[in-house]
């Protein structure tokens, strides 16, 4: 179910993101509003904070963060795969728009290139 596909895609962005002592609220506020506010989980889940460019949650570089830390790089896959994850049940939703999709399979690429 494509509902299960974006939960199971925030927990595991939140997971990551956590792992490195970032703990975004948006993340767990559209969790929260997904089963709750549905109108407003459509509205932010397309935003410039997950999806825009310097900054933002798609931007976010472990490799650039911790060089030299040998977890980067898988971790880095996991939130690109996660990120792309994301952008395909949003997709399959109806909910995204060209920036989502776009950067979503450009992310899918890189994860299947082995970035």
């Amino acid at each position: 179910m494509s509902q299960d596909r974006i939960l199971r895609a925030l927990r595991e962005l939140d997971r990551i993101l956590g792992s490195y002592g970032i703990h975004h609220s948006l993340l767990r506020e559209l969790m929260l509003w997904r089963e709750q506010e549905p109108e407003r989980f459509r509205q932010d889940v397309t935003s410039n904070v997950l999806w825009g460019g310097a900054g933002s949650i798609s931007d976010i570089s472990f490799r650039s963060m911790r060089p030299g830390d040998e977890r980067a790089p898988e971790d880095q896959r996991l939130l690109d795969s996660a990120l792309a994850d994301l952008a395909e049940a949003l997709d399959a939703e109806g909910m995204a728009n060209d920036s989502v999709r776009a950067t979503g399979a450009l992310l899918r690429r890189s994860v299947e290139r082995g970035r």
